[in-house]
């Protein structure tokens, strides 16, 4: 009888002890699955981390050069170029990205963040750049399934815009902008007839003039300090052809191209300033000649937004409709900004050619305003973006 135990407890530990081991087994093989799992997630994390930075650098390359150069051939070649130089290798030698695509068109913000790339269209702003790997794990790892072979693909896509602004002011020089900073018609700084005073040159603190300059100034060394991108700038200049014994004033001038060295604007207004500011309001002729500005070899003709700054402090007076003239320019993918000033300024009308020109409208009543003006303008620029 004893014996019978025996053999049933040996029998029963035997039993046991396979069910453990059994056990144990299944443990191990948990235990290698979870860590698997762990391993091939932290590779997945690194070799995406390291996909995706190659290819933010490949796009920005590619965005800088196709601004630099206009050619989407070697804007291509600088992305590749910069792509194949951070190819990392993970696991084994077989385990690197390849180069997709990469294609260019224009993408724009949207309200929830994203970028909205269109293939092909212009301005050519964005380069779109996407790469994989073919093939992870390649056998130096445990594969995340357990069972297959381990093929796990891997592919990104990156965006980069920059924006190259190429602006024109387009600056009211009417005789109104002798007048002094009372929003008062026909108030001059000066105390003689106003016969005499509009054929003297403006004051050069306390007339319309004088603050406009101070306020262009302020925007360009905003838009050199603070803007980023590089942005070319013209000036157009108007009042009306009007002649007076020696006195003489054109409609519209050109007084410089797009160029990427503007700081001679201001210094232009200045020369303005020494004389008298004379003639009547032609808006229209002043928005239409600014496309003169534009014919420049500094223009970006790929990848340029073609803007237009608008200043006026009163009403159309004479020439054409100004809103048919900032229609023209919309039509030819120019942005048309408004900027008036004084409370003589026709708010209705600037606001219309604006609206007419896919641009917003300021108005400002004072210099400080005018000078905030600007600035908004400025920050309303399209910059550098990346996705």
């Amino acid at each position: 009888m004893t014996n019978v135990k025996h053999k049933n407890l040996a029998r029963f530990d035997n039993h046991r002890q396979g069910s453990m081991l059994v056990l144990l087994v299944f443990v191990m093989i948990a235990i290698l699955a979870v860590g698997s799992l762990a391993i091939n997630k932290s590779y997945l994390n690194t070799a995406a981390s390291d996909l995706k930075t190659a290819t933010d650098l490949a796009a920005k390359s590619g965005a800088i050069g196709l601004g630099q150069t206009q050619s989407t051939v070697q804007a291509a070649a600088m992305a590749t170029q910069v792509l194949n130089e951070h190819n990392s290798v993970f696991g084994s030698t077989n385990d690197r990205f390849q180069l997709v695509s990469i294609k260019f068109g224009n993408a724009i913000k949207k309200a929830d963040g994203t970028l909205d790339f269109k293939e092909d269209h212009t301005p050519a702003n964005a380069v779109k750049v996407v790469a994989r790997y073919p093939k992870l794990w390649n056998g130096s790892l445990v594969p995340l399934d357990m069972l297959q072979t381990g093929d796990l693909k891997l592919e990104v896509s990156s965006i980069a815009v920059r924006t190259d602004n190429d602006v024109c002011l387009v600056i009211d020089r009417s005789a109104s902008m002798s007048w002094d900073l009372s929003n008062t018609a026909f108030s001059y700084p000066g105390n003689g007839p106003d016969l005499q005073n509009y054929f003297t040159k403006p004051d050069p603190v306390n007339s319309r003039w004088a603050a406009l300059t101070r306020s262009v100034d302020s925007f360009l060394q905003l838009i050199k300090t603070e803007i980023p991108g590089e942005i070319r700038m013209g000036l157009v200049s108007y009042s009306s052809n009007y002649q007076f014994g020696i006195f003489t004033s054109k409609n519209t001038n050109v007084d410089q191209v797009i160029t990427t060295k503007f700081d001679h604007i201001v210094d232009k207004l200045q020369v303005y300033g020494e004389g008298p500011i004379i003639g009547d309001t032609d808006i229209s002729a002043g928005l239409l000649a600014s496309v003169n500005a534009f014919n420049s070899p500094s223009v970006r003709s790929k990848t340029g937004n073609r803007i237009v700054v608008l200043f006026t402090d009163g009403l159309k007076t004479v020439g054409g409709d100004p809103i048919s003239a900032a229609k023209t320019l919309a039509d030819q993918n120019y942005t048309v900004h408004v900027i008036s000033f004084s409370a003589q300024a026709d708010k209705t009308i600037a606001a219309r050619i604006a609206s007419t020109g896919n641009g917003i409208h300021l108005h400002a009543d004072n210099e400080n305003q005018l000078k905030t003006a600007f600035k908004k303008i400025a920050e309303s620029f399209p910059g550098t973006l990346l996705q």
